[in-house]
């Protein structure tokens, strides 16, 4: 076992410096139920629970977005990243994202060279104004093409005339099954502005990979 224990940490050591461009710097803090703060990760049977089901979060410190009575909303960690990476080369021109949280997608977009050159602006929906005090003005400040707007996404509308290239909808705390209607309605929602198969949502992928296995 502890052979197996030290190959593990070994490896989500590598993973943490091998993912720790895409990791954000926002200001740690507190407003209403919402907070940022930095976790520590180790080896221990949890890590190896997600070690085992391809999910290693990585071995070291991380940022987590935490809203008091859901828990843990986002972090940076490995799975959260890759998650991302999958779609993340399809979000280029004008690209709308519906959920701010972390902000890593606009993190990504905006400061690694081979993803912000295709990019031309970033407009962001939020329901939450605590996460939009909390990390918000973090990414208006460290880039001009980034705009965010307090709302809805499942409701709001834009302005006629208003046209997208891309979007992005990362508004679910968790993977489930259920998730995968409302990535559809969203989708619907939003095609006045964005082409519906220009539109990716988070999770998506491992959903419908986990319906084709069980059915």
């Amino acid at each position: 076992m502890g052979s197996k224990v030290q190959t593990v940490e070994t490896e989500g050591r590598e993973l943490y410096k091998q993912f720790e461009p895409f990791r954000v710097n926002v200001p740690m803090g507190h407003s209403g139920k919402w907070s940022t703060s930095i976790m520590v990760s180790q080896v221990d049977l949890e890590y190896l629970r997600l070690w085992r089901d391809g999910r290693s979060p990585g071995v070291g410190s991380f940022t987590r977005l935490s809203c008091e009575g859901r828990g843990v909303i986002m972090s940076d960690t490995v799975p959260e990243i890759t998650d991302l990476l999958h779609d993340i080369w399809n979000l280029q021109g004008r690209v709308l994202v519906s959920g701010l949280g972390l902000g890593m997608v606009i993190h990504i977009l905006t400061k690694i060279p081979r993803f912000s050159d295709n990019v031309k602006s970033i407009t962001v929906i939020e329901k939450e104004l605590d996460v939009i005090k909390l990390v918000g003005q973090h990414y208006l400040d460290s880039d001009p093409r980034v705009t965010i707007l307090f709302g809805d996404t499942n409701t709001y509308s834009m302005p006629n005339g208003t046209e997208f290239d891309s979007a992005w909808h990362d508004i679910w705390d968790s993977m489930c099954g259920d998730n995968l209607e409302q990535m559809k309605q969203l989708r619907k929602h939003h095609k006045p502005w964005v082409s519906t198969r220009k539109q990716f949502c988070w999770g998506e992928r491992y959903l419908k990979a986990e319906k084709r296995r069980y059915g």
